[in-house]
């Protein structure tokens, strides 16, 4: 077995340079910082399959989470206050609520994009 030792660097360009994944270069380097801060909380490492991470990570304008999660956001009293964000094109306060409903209600992790406000990372379980 051949093991290679990454930083936040090389993952996200390996990931940036997976034709499948679609992510932004930003959102690959956002990703990688999590995953090496994930592997310093847990003290281990971790064997990185960008398969894996294209198959269970997903980048989403604010627009496509409100869609995606839907039914999960109208299910709370909340809800309200992001299509009226959205409506009133008020995409970081619509994205804050978002968050934290899904961070607290769903099994999910999200990740922030450097330098695009309005996108985010979620990896469902």
């Amino acid at each position: 077995m051949i093991v290679q030792t990454m930083n936040a660097y090389d993952i996200a360009n390996e990931l940036h340079q997976d034709d499948y994944n679609g992510f932004s270069y930003s959102a690959c380097k956002a990703l990688a910082e999590y995953l090496e801060s994930y592997c310093d909380d847990i003290g281990a490492t971790i064997e990185f399959d960008r398969v894996a991470i294209r198959c269970e990570w997903t980048q989403y304008t604010v627009e496509e989470l409100a869609e995606q999660y839907r039914d999960t956001f109208n299910e709370y009293d909340n809800a309200g206050q992001i299509w009226e964000a959205l409506h009133a094109g008020d995409e970081a306060e619509a994205l804050r609520i978002m968050e934290w409903i899904l961070s607290e209600n769903t099994p999910c992790v999200l990740v922030s994009c450097h330098g695009e406000a309005d996108t985010l990372l979620v990896q469902d379980f």
